[in-house]
């Protein structure tokens, strides 16, 4: 028995992007995320991604410190202190 030979057209008409979706238990908005991600950078681009924020904005915008605010830390432990009645 000879191989079944189809090219890449035949392949995309025989499943839906809703198929393919439900297939791979994922949404289709993330679908649509990794085909995006796969025609801008190749399979490279397809590798997990850090979920950590890029900058965190609770130390303010002191930019000559790179964003680090000193004045917040003092501020949190003033409030610490008050709230646990102790930290003499």
């Amino acid at each position: 028995m000879p191989w079944l030979e189809t090219g890449p057209l035949d392949e995309r008409e025989r499943y839906t992007m809703a198929d393919l979706c439900a297939r791979y238990n994922v949404s289709r908005k993330t679908g649509y995320k990794w085909i995006d991600r796969m025609e801008e950078g190749g399979r490279a681009a397809l590798r997990d991604r850090s979920r950590a924020p890029h900058r965190c904005s609770a130390y303010g915008s002191g930019r000559d410190l790179g964003g680090f605010n000193p004045y917040i830390p003092s501020v949190v432990a003033e409030n610490a202190r008050r709230n646990t009645g102790s930290g003499e």
